[in-house]
């Protein structure tokens, strides 16, 4: 980054034959890298697509838009693939979406989003601005942003935050109030589309730090309405994840001291991931931390020595570009440096989908710095230009990889296992993929893996512990119908049972246990399990279904009636314990 103290209006990107084929070229290796996404399918989450259609289909846009109704507030996002739906519908085969046309889609704003990312750096000089947005472009950790179906959220709130931002440095050139107008239009669309991007006030300050050396009281007045709509959307999306997503669910038992402690091993990672990506999982593994351990407190010390020296190096006279772009990482990874929790901290404390909006920080570190000091020693243009190839054509080699583990969710979850043998989510995901009886073995060994490492990690009583015996219990009962082994039903019942009692609220994990009783002629004992449950949830409607399906079996009519009037007047809820009622943000 340079420290230009202006913007000068001859310095606005033109369209000219130059910046066209640049511009073009940028488009081509995105598409190139990402080629494969032509062959990948739905995955992990993925099924979110369908739930929102569903909900749209029976309450309209609005049900998205103006109600609680969605498990997260992302309309912008929402309405993205509603209206991608209506240009491409289903497949005819199956009746489904086709996949290809919401990974295309995907790629595509991607590749709208790294146009506008060298537009955007080239507007603020930075150093290398192209070689920045194409390393961005094919760098293999933004494929689960990119292939990833569920992560439209992510590439939609970058391609607005990346307007958003374009817009209000063509504002600072030209002084057009509607270029800031647009600007805080497309923010707010960000924000609609996903939170990740709510740091942007604070970008907008350091911009102006970066730029003048203070923040003066027109920057200060110019970043308000960013600011309110930061504040406002955040809430929203925070009350979504916390209520809708969340519930009363415990997502890690830690306190303000081991959260603290995570941030510094956190940063660091997404540093190594972006200097080195290799090893790239789906789900890595879960750290755990130990407060009254000085060696833990170690990276986080670090990085804030790391910090102080900056600081102190700035105000001594060094450029504050580099400063600008770790203040810039910073804030972008606040939202999931682990201080505040998400559903998806339950598997893990990072993944790779969480430093898109955060990299391009790094990237003007690092890259621009190279690129500013290879000018200033006095490299040809050849060399530069041939190093730069080389490094573009590794890691569009590794994204091209990268993207092919998404060609289905059996692909997924192995690799998942190849990097992470402790995933337990991986054992269990391909468990619940298994289709056919000869690989009933196969599942049944994997949900016994899955309970020894939930186990093993959290103890036997843990949340997750339910979900994965209320699925090896499934299988069983539905084993059980064509095998000849007395065994599997009984052991099926105690899987269910022991589901039933470490999550006595999970109305799913009752409804399997009283089916299997319904199916073993013990409708007595299904009745009583499933009157137990409404009684602590009566909101729950499909419990309320099976149970007049019970008493109507037993021919306890009168009863059953009443049982079907009060499903009638709950609103069904969507509840999939194998999938987190969130997306991970």
């Amino acid at each position: 980054m340079n420290t230009a103290s202006t913007i000068p209006a001859e310095m606005d990107p033109g369209p000219s034959p130059s910046a066209t084929w640049r511009g073009v070229g940028l488009l081509v290796i995105t598409l190139f890298a990402y080629y494969p996404i032509l062959d990948a399918g739905f995955v992990w989450n993925d099924d979110d697509l369908s739930t929102i259609l569903a909900l749209i289909d029976q309450g309209g846009l609005s049900a998205v838009w103006f109600s609680s109704e969605a498990f997260n507030y992302w309309p912008m996002t929402w309405t993205s693939y509603w209206l991608e739906h209506q240009v491409f519908g289903t497949d005819p085969a199956t009746g489904l979406p086709d996949p290809t046309s919401y990974h295309v889609v995907n790629v595509l704003c991607h590749a709208m989003a790294c146009l506008l990312l060298w537009r955007v750096l080239a507007r603020l000089e930075v150093p290398g601005a192209w070689l920045i947005a194409a390393v961005f472009a094919v760098h293999p950790v933004n494929v689960e942003s990119v292939a990833w179906i569920t992560q439209r959220k992510n590439v939609l709130a970058m391609l607005f935050y990346l307007v958003a931002l374009n817009q209000f440095l063509k504002f600072e050139i030209s002084n057009r109030r509607w270029h800031y107008q647009t600007a805080l239009g497309a923010f707010l669309l960000a924000m609609l589309s996903k939170g990740a991007v709510v740091a942007m006030p604070l970008v907008l300050l350091l911009l102006a730090w970066w730029k003048n050396g203070r923040v003066t009281r027109t920057d200060l007045f110019r970043a308000i309405p960013f600011l309110v709509v930061a504040v406002v959307m955040s809430g929203v999306e925070i009350w979504f994840q916390q209520v809708r997503a969340i519930g009363g669910e415990t997502i890690r038992d830690a306190g303000v001291a081991e959260r603290l402690m995570a941030t510094g091993p956190v940063a660091w990672f997404y540093l190594h991931k972006t200097l080195l990506p290799i090893e790239l999982s789906f789900v890595y593994p879960l750290w755990t931390f130990d407060t009254t351990r000085i060696s833990q407190w170690l990276p986080l010390c670090g990085g804030v020595t790391v910090l102080g020296t900056l600081a102190w190096a700035t105000r001594a006279g060094l450029n504050r570009g580099p400063l600008a772009a770790v203040l810039y990482t910073l804030s972008s990874l606040g939202p999931v440096l682990g201080l505040v929790d998400i559903y998806f901290f339950r598997y893990s404390l990072v993944a790779d989908h969480y430093q898109y909006i955060a990299m391009p920080g790094l990237l003007a570190l690092f890259v621009g710095g190279a690129t500013h000091l290879a000018r200033a020693r006095g490299i040809d243009r050849l060399t530069r230009r041939t190093a730069s190839v080389a490094v573009v054509a590794v890691l569009a080699g590794l994204t091209w990889q990268q993207v092919g583990i998404y060609r289905s969710p059996q692909q997924l979850w192995k690799d998942t296992l190849a990097k992470n043998p402790s995933c337990w989510l991986a054992h269990n995901q391909l468990a619940n993929l298994v289709s056919t009886r000869s690989q009933f073995d196969d599942a049944r060994q994997h949900y016994l893996t899955a309970l020894e490492l939930i186990e093993h990690q959290f103890g036997a009583g843990h949340v997750e512990t339910a979900r994965v015996h209320n699925n090896l219990g499934v299988l069983l009962g539905q084993a059980s119908r064509d095998s000849t082994d007395p065994t599997l039903m009984p052991i099926a019942i105690t899987h269910l049972e022991k589901a039933c009692r470490i999550a006595p609220q999970r109305g799913e994990y009752v409804e399997s246990l009283a089916g299997v009783l319904k199916e073993r002629g013990r409708n007595d004992r299904a009745i009583s399990h499933l009157t137990r449950h409404v009684g602590r949830q009566p909101a729950d409607r499909s419990a309320w279904l099976m149970l007049a399906s019970c008493l109507e079996e037993v021919g306890r009519a009168n009863e059953a009636a009443r049982a079907r009037e009060r499903a009638r007047r709950q609103i069904p809820v969507d509840n999939r314990p194998d999938v987190p009622v969130s997306s991970p943000r």
